[in-house]
């Protein structure tokens, strides 16, 4: 089935990602890259969330550069300290390789958002002499413009409200051998799950859903349980298993019919 993540599954995602981010590189004293580690964490299901929501809405499982800049406006990040520009180069900085990896990156990883709003704090904050420290630039960022001024799509909230009903639950058991059915259908012999291609086709070619590409992938990659590792696990981010697929449907139904007063399982 598919799983809420746990709070210990949380920590492990974040440990793996600070194994992996360049924090070292740029905070040179250990005691402010330690506390900027410790306002990460603090933050950490927030900046996920947004995340997700960010990689969804781009280059699947990553944010493209472009849908960045987006956000950064949005999240009130761009001023006259914070150009276009600083963001560029602070995007190059926090994707530059130093590590091998087999993990495919066409923009920022999840562990590389964290060091780009570490980057962009420091800008903001640090060099201008407003904080100190490089864990205060990275608080007052998020506290003040990230979190506040750019709410991601309900994650876990629709699942709760609107997905884990009864109804929803009846809907599916009614339709499970049929759906199992069209699930099957895009398998292969090399390949026992759906990929972003597959569902791309049964929702524009092989049915008439009347969606644009963009938001049907929206919701495949919203659709998805948190990877711990990206690095040694990032092929769940290119597979969708069967009880993802349900619940792709449900976002898929729901952005469907989002201005219509019909309830979840209805639609």
């Amino acid at each position: 089935l598919w799983s809420l993540p746990p709070p210990a599954t949380i920590t492990q995602a974040y440990n793996e990602d600070i194994k992996q981010w360049k924090g070292y590189r740029f905070i040179k004293s250990e005691d402010d890259r330690s506390d900027t580690e410790q306002v990460l964490k603090k933050y950490y299901g927030n900046i996920k969330d947004i995340f997700y929501h960010l990689a969804a809405s781009s280059a699947w499982p990553n944010i493209g550069s472009l849908d960045f800049c987006d956000f950064a406006g949005k999240a009130k990040i761009l001023d006259n300290v914070v150009n276009i520009s600083s963001v560029d180069r602070t995007f190059i900085a926090a994707t530059l390789k130093v590590t091998e990896s087999t993990a495919p990156s066409n923009g920022l990883r999840r562990f590389e958002f964290l060091e780009i709003l570490v980057r962009l704090g420091n800008i903001k904050f640090l060099e201008s002499k407003i904080v100190k420290t490089y864990a205060e630039a990275t608080e007052k960022l998020l506290k003040e413009c990230v979190i506040p001024y750019f709410v991601p799509e309900p994650w876990q909230e629709f699942r709760n409200k609107q997905l884990w009903t009864m109804d929803v639950n009846d809907i599916f058991e009614a339709n499970l051998t049929n759906l199992k059915q069209i699930y099957g259908n895009y398998k292969t012999p090399t390949k026992g799950y759906m990929e972003l291609v597959d569902i791309i086709q049964m929702c524009t070619a092989d049915t008439a859903i009347a969606m644009s590409e963009k938001d049907i992938a929206f919701c495949y990659g919203y659709s998805h349980m948190t990877v711990i590792n990206e690095d040694r696990q990032w092929k769940k981010y290119l597979s969708m298993e069967f009880v993802e697929f349900l619940e792709f449907l449900g976002r898929l139904a729901h952005a469907r019919f989002k201005n219509s007063s019909a309830e979840m399982a209805s639609q």
